[in-house]
């Protein structure tokens, strides 16, 4: 054992490093930084969130604890004899010693965070060269939640003070979308390395309009942003929104989750399209204004990677017409509908335009009363006119089945995979227009608190039944039948 950040390290954690630390009896840090960092089991202390992310005022209390690396750079070289006596303090690779933190940040999931936040804040007061390694202080400090101004003020003051906080940060999340404005400008750039920002919460017009270039002027110094998500939020109007998008010169995902706009009237040209502009689109709930926006506004025509969720079937063929031969996957969910939105897909929902489309998913929403005609899926898969197309999946949820045995007997007699349909779309996923297809998915999905239930003799069976309504796939070895928990 060694001691490591005020923890004792089990040799064995680090098993395949023995040849490089043989020789290593014992680790310690200096005194000022052992003393009262010993992090513990405290009875009552939850796990660690591992994607939420640290609220401010906890990181707070715990960086203004400590001050900031004034070490030398070389591993060691501040513990002396004098502060360890008979203690060694050999001086190793960083790439060795980050092998090490990986190793213990395995052991320290079920911690209290901030525990681990003081434990990890010791390692970097070691040397220069520990704080700028990784340390897994990126698990500590990757996302931080900003709700209020005061701690906006309170986060530019941190980095103000010690810099090398600001490089840590990999997310931003903000739950009132007023503070957008204040963040801009309070961190433009002193974050040099976040990546995704994240905005959530009710938008009054008031405090972002056209003209609000007080926030759109210090978005542009992001340019380490590629991946914004915005949540339960309504825009003054479609240019407000395209002006966002477009503010952050390297956003190449976008991901709106009810986002909707108060104004859909959008003129053409009101925006500059960088060349380099959003490739991967994600809209969940009811996005009809943010695919026509994109339809609108030619954003689509970059797109390459698109996941849309019960889009109207208008929005969406304008979005397929727009991507073009740009498009390389589509993820669509279709929502519950009647017969009459079956005969509207037969006819108009076409791929025939997306003629570098490669992955094809279609998810669709079952009930134990299904007797909806599928003929559309057929008519809609004949219009793919590309040879690049490698990957097809059709994924079959069903939330009201009860066992998992019953819930894959309604899957398997839904209209869906009636025998008849399955047999034309088998002969045709084998012409000679897919001669690159590679996978053909028929995925059905459980609910989780039934998904543990499904044994292998139940699996077998859904393959073997499932296979015969598709021979010719299964011959080829196209053919992939799986069960899956929601």
């Amino acid at each position: 054992m060694f001691v490591f950040g005020g923890m004792l390290v089990k040799a064995t954690w680090v098993h395949n490093l023995q040849p490089r630390i043989d020789d290593l009896q014992t680790f310690a840090l200096p005194r000022h930084i052992m003393e009262n960092t010993i992090p513990t089991r405290t009875a009552g202390c939850g796990p660690i969130e591992g994607s939420a992310g640290l609220e401010l005022a906890a990181l707070v209390s715990q960086i203004e604890s400590h001050d900031e690396p004034q070490h030398s750079t070389h591993v060691g070289d501040d513990v002396s004899a004098a502060q360890a006596p008979g203690y060694d303090s050999p001086e190793l690779p960083i790439e060795i010693w980050e092998q090490v933190f990986d190793a213990l940040a395995l052991d320290t999931r079920e911690l209290h965070y901030k525990a681990v936040v003081k434990m990890w804040l010791s390692c970097m007061l070691v040397c220069r060269t520990w704080a700028a390694s990784r340390c897994r202080l990126y698990r500590a400090f990757d996302a931080i939640t900003l709700g209020k101004k005061k701690q906006v003020a309170k986060l530019a003051k941190i980095i103000r003070q010690k810099e090398f906080v600001g490089g840590v940060v990999r997310t931003v999340v903000l739950h009132r979308a007023r503070l957008l404005g204040l963040f801009a400008t309070m961190v433009a750039q002193k974050l040099p390395k976040v990546q995704k920002l994240e905005v959530h919460g009710a938008w009054p017009a008031e405090s972002l309009h056209a003209d609000a270039t007080n926030v759109f002027l210090p978005l542009a110094a992001f340019t380490s942003i590629t991946y914004l998500t915005l949540g339960h939020m309504e825009f003054p109007s479609a240019l407000v929104f395209g002006r966002l998008a477009c503010s952050l010169p390297n956003l190449s995902h976008l991901e709106c989750t009810k986002v909707h706009f108060a104004s859909r009237h959008y003129v053409p040209n009101q925006l500059h399209i960088r060349r380099k502009s959003i490739s991967h689109l994600a809209v969940y709930g009811d996005g009809g204004d943010v695919m026509t926006f994109f339809a609108e506004s030619t954003l689509a025509t970059n797109l390459r990677h698109v996941i849309l969720s019960w889009p109207s079937f208008g929005d969406l063929q304008r979005m397929l017409e727009c991507s073009g031969a740009s498009l390389s996957s589509l993820d669509v969910s279709f929502g519950f509908y009647v017969q009459s939105d079956a005969e509207v897909l037969e006819t108009a929902l076409s791929l025939r335009n997306n003629t570098s489309l490669e992955s094809l998913s279609l998810n669709l929403f079952l009930n134990n009363a299904d007797t909806l005609e599928y003929g559309w899926l057929y008519a809609v898969l004949s219009t793919i006119s590309t040879k690049t197309l490698s990957r097809v999946s059709i994924l079959l949820t069903n939330w009201t089945m009860g066992a998992v045995a019953d819930g894959l007997d309604v899957a398997l007699h839904s209209p869906v995979l009636d025998p008849v349909l399955c047999s034309r779309v088998d002969q045709l996923m084998c012409g000679s227009q897919f001669s690159n297809l590679a996978t053909f998915t028929i995925l059905c999905k459980v609910p989780s608190s039934l998904g543990n239930g499904v044994d292998e003799e139940t699996r077998r069976c859904w393959q073997e039944r499932v296979s015969l309504r598709f021979p010719r796939l299964a011959e080829r070895a196209m053919l992939c039948v799986q069960i899956e928990s929601l």
